[in-house]
């Protein structure tokens, strides 16, 4: 039936890379899509019904925001009807259409997260019984872990290229292209920032090196001395290079990327784009095993911020304080516990300072965040009881983003298999991939977790441990 239809609504070419587009995926906004595919395909309200098998009402209720759309089967109806591209898909986070080999045998059990009540044990089974296996793999998690390391080899292939613009080595010049505006440049960075937030990582690596070259070409463009706006927005936009690269495990273009991000940064002369570089500096140190340096080069410019702060504004605050948080987890891998605890007191001031959660500067920073830094650092130290003592007292619905929140579940899972909780801990990783499923596909210390769960759990949770491995495409 859609296909018969969709022929009375076309959409534009281009449509589905714009990057208001974008936002309305990363967000789910089906409301704000509907809008968008009225406005430039010219289509009504009926239109768009009959393409995503609803009624005319329920479009307009969902149009007008009394209404979001959050079951599986009805997004994937929607996207299918107005003939979504797979990137488009993954944006949403649904699996793409072209995923090879994806079984839909066995069952699993259904998680439901409880921390949003404030009270009982953080997580539990759910009581509705299984699910089939197939209704959870559609939600992108698992179910892409057949296809992730195709797209994330062309992916990196690609961010390689544009970290290297070196003109010697290069077929054709950057200058060649005609240059993007900086005002689509910087909608194009803080998109990316949004993406990895919402931790979908194959999306920000897919428009990743558009955004590099961008950049490099605008750069390249303008006559005379670089204005220090650009060199600000390149510096923002290798700091998310560097973070995605970490992400998926990648520790030489991470550092490509991060030593970009200080030398934009310099040429800017912005006290606070220099520390918020040093942020994916530290951050590129710490997984490459030189946790000693990281926590010296996050105090100092932590210091050397503080020294420029007059009148701090909420974002030199924000990214001064969470300078302080990368020292603090610096020094627990280093094992120096008293720095870390210091560290962690002297940001936890800094955020009564600021004296409310916020993402200003993308840093994600306030008591909150603080707070699961202490969850981390807990976990680091190998005080497994102290982790998911902190971790019971967040209020996870305090967490906007999806990124930090996935990051609590499974710092206290880490914590729990520690403390040999292997139940509990299921339901954490499981709850995390439920919140974040690339997060829990694609990073290797997470998918190191799952193996370990796997292998250690006792007979009763075995199978479902060992499916939740298999989905996540970890063999034990």
């Amino acid at each position: 039936m859609v296909g018969q239809v969709y022929a009375t609504l076309r959409l534009p070419d281009g449509f589905w890379s714009r990057p208001d587009v974008g936002d309305a995926l990363s967000t789910r906004d089906f409301g704000a899509l509907f809008r968008l595919v009225g406005k430039y395909a010219g289509a009504s309200q009926t239109k768009i019904a009959i393409a995503v098998e609803m009624t005319q009402s329920q479009v307009s209720t969902i149009m007008a925001g009394g209404r979001r759309v959050s079951a599986i089967d009805v997004a994937e109806r929607a996207l299918d009807g107005l003939n979504a591209p797979d990137h488009a898909r993954v944006a949403l986070g649904l699996a793409p259409r072209t995923l090879p080999g994806a079984s839909t045998q066995g069952r699993v059990h259904s998680v439901r997260p409880t921390p949003d009540t404030g009270s009982g044990d953080l997580w539990e089974p759910a009581t509705e019984g299984d699910v089939d296996r197939r209704d959870v793999l559609r939600l992108g998690g698992a179910a892409m872990a057949g296809a992730a390391s195709a797209w994330q080899t062309a992916g990196l292939a690609e961010v390689a290229r544009a970290l290297t613009p070196y003109a010697a080595f290069a077929s054709t010049a950057a200058a060649d292209l005609e240059p993007a505006s900086l005002r689509t440049l910087e909608l194009s960075v803080a998109h990316l920032k949004r993406e990895y937030q919402a931790c979908h990582y194959s999306s920000v690596l897919a428009r990743l090196p558009a955004v590099l070259d961008g950049v490099q070409r605008y750069s390249m463009s303008v006559s005379g001395n670089v204005p220090a706006g650009v060199h600000r927005l390149a510096a923002e936009a290798y700091q998310v290079a560097g973070s995605v690269m970490l992400k998926l495990g990648d520790l030489g273009l991470a550092a490509f990327a991060a030593d970009r991000s200080i030398e934009a940064a310099v040429r800017s002369q912005d006290p606070l784009a220099l520390a918020a570089s040093a942020r994916i500096v530290t951050h590129s140190l710490m997984q490459g095993g030189h946790a000693a340096r990281a926590k010296e080069i996050a105090e100092q410019a932590a210091l050397r911020l503080a020294a420029e702060m007059r009148e701090p504004s909420a974002e030199e605050i924000s990214v001064y304080g969470a300078l302080l948080l990368r020292g603090a987890v610096a020094a627990a891998m280093d094992e120096n516990r008293g720095e870390a605890l210091r560290l962690l007191d002297e940001s936890d001031e800094a955020a009564g300072r600021l004296g409310r959660d916020d993402n200003a500067y993308w840093t994600a920073f306030g008591p909150t965040n603080v707070a699961q830094h202490r969850v981390h650092v807990a976990m680091l130290l190998g005080d497994a009881g102290t982790a998911v003592d902190f971790a019971r007292r967040i209020e996870v619905r305090q967490i906007p983003i999806a990124e930090r929140k996935a990051a609590l579940f499974i710092d206290t899972a880490g914590a729990l298999l520690q403390w040999r909780k292997h139940e509990q801990a299921y339901h954490a990783l499981r709850t995390a991939a439920d919140l974040a499923p690339e997060e829990v596909r694609t990073r290797s210390s997470v998918r190191s977790l799952v193996g370990e769960l796997a292998s250690q759990a006792p007979r009763s949770l075995r199978q479902r441990a060992r499916e939740f491995a298999e989905q996540v495409g970890v063999e034990v």
